[in-house]
């Protein structure tokens, strides 16, 4: 059976000149590649006869397009552009704003499998880190989070992951797809892989995490609150 995909990303960002004045970090500078590496991964699907659902870029990737959104109307989304933590944990920069997951109920309809190839999807060193996973308000489609513990270098040679993702989703568990993938790009050893996955108890989590097969995608978790378990 064909598997729904959709690519997203944001390139160039539109912001009031008093919030660019005010930024003390590259949170919203161009990304000038962050096509390439969702658009690798779109053709890599395609040549294995997926479906592809939509492609949206800079002004049509919005809030209202995640959540609720055509986002949700897919198995597999694989979004690029620059990632942060703030006090709602992982947000999302797009053209116009900046999006928080995990205030949001994405996955309430879809994907299963989510892609944030952005930096810092969360920072596993802190204590008790999982706790704001397990308290959001996300969807019970959603089973696993793929994205970095690191900054996320965005290039011509690193985006060539998007590519070995989608080849890899075909050889390997989801979670070993994605860790593997780094290895086709010139950033591996910096760029640090984090997996995220849900399930309605420690062993199912664990067994979401390491067995999730893209052409064998779970169910719904049936509680609303997830247990998490994570590698990185």
């Amino acid at each position: 059976m064909a598997i729904r995909v959709g690519v997203a990303w944001a390139t160039h960002f539109d912001r009031p000149l008093w919030q660019q004045a005010l930024q003390t970090s590259v949170r919203h500078t161009r990304l000038r590649y962050a096509y390439r590496a969702p658009s690798l991964f779109l053709q890599g699907m395609l040549n294995a006869g997926d479906d592809i659902q939509f492609v949206l870029c800079d002004e049509d990737l919005t809030s209202a397009s995640l959540d609720p959104g055509i986002c949700q109307d897919v198995d597999i989304l694989y979004v690029a552009s620059h990632g942060g933590l703030g006090t709602n944990g992982f947000s999302v920069a797009l053209h116009a704003l900046d999006w928080d997951l995990l205030t949001s109920n994405f996955g309430g309809r879809g994907p299963a499998v989510v892609v944030f190839d952005c930096c810092n999807l969360d920072d596993v060193k802190q204590p008790g880190w999982k706790t704001k996973w397990e308290n959001s308000s996300l969807g019970t489609e959603l089973r696993m989070v793929l994205g970095f513990r690191s900054a996320a270098s965005v290039s011509k040679l690193a985006s060539i992951r998007g590519r070995a993702f989608a080849t890899m989703l075909r050889q390997f568990p989801v979670k070993d797809a994605w860790f593997g993938s780094m290895q086709a790009g010139a950033y591996y050893q910096t760029d640090e892989p984090l997996a995220i996955a849900f399930g309605d108890s420690d062993q199912d989590a664990q067994h979401t995490l390491d067995t999730l097969d893209i052409d064998n995608l779970p169910g719904p978790r049936t509680s609303a609150t997830p247990t998490v378990k994570a590698k990185y």
